[in-house]
């Protein structure tokens, strides 16, 4: 069971049980954008991903400017405990690696601590300098993700923010 309590970065608990939140964020990992304020559109991506994995990658239409396309392979995943990590492809030459280990712990029956770790290494001169930046931004659509993540596992519906980003 999972400490409530504990202090990551990025995490939510939500008022579902743990099998309901995970069947949207893994083992529906390519419709994110039906969720996510941060995705407008998604789909499977044909990717070599991690064994086990339901989907192996998916290709996310970015709403960031500067970003096109971004493929997001699992490359590790497991259901005991329940985690996953994907690493993003596609992204600005800046950026060296953008990764994330996403995981999923039961409270109790009726509720579930999600959290995420990324991982961003800047690539050259221009990544030393933008990177930092890009952490900022990030922070705030990290957070915006997992707001988002909660009200539509709790609800069946998409958040208000994610409404007003446009018809799904």
């Amino acid at each position: 069971m999972a400490d409530p309590t504990s202090a990551h970065d990025y995490e939510v608990v939500i008022n579902a049980p743990l099998d309901a939140v995970w069947h949207v964020l893994a083992e529906r990992f390519e419709h994110i954008h039906e969720w996510s304020s941060g995705v407008p559109a998604a789909h499977a991506a044909e990717v070599a991903g991690a064994k086990g994995a339901p989907v192996p990658g998916r290709v996310c239409e970015s709403s960031w400017r500067g970003f096109d396309d971004i493929t997001e392979t699992i490359v590790e995943y497991g259901e005991d405990p329940h985690f996953f990590k994907y690493i993003a492809s596609g992204t600005p030459a800046w950026l060296g690696v953008a990764a994330n280990t996403w995981h999923v712990e039961a409270i109790d029956e009726a509720t579930t601590l999600v959290y995420f770790e990324p991982t961003i290494e800047p690539a050259g001169a221009l990544g030393k300098v933008v990177v930092p930046l890009f952490i900022r931004f990030a922070r705030k659509l990290a957070m915006d993700t997992l707001d988002d993540l909660k009200v539509f596992v709790e609800t069946g519906r998409p958040s208000k923010r994610k409404q007003k980003k446009g018809a799904l």
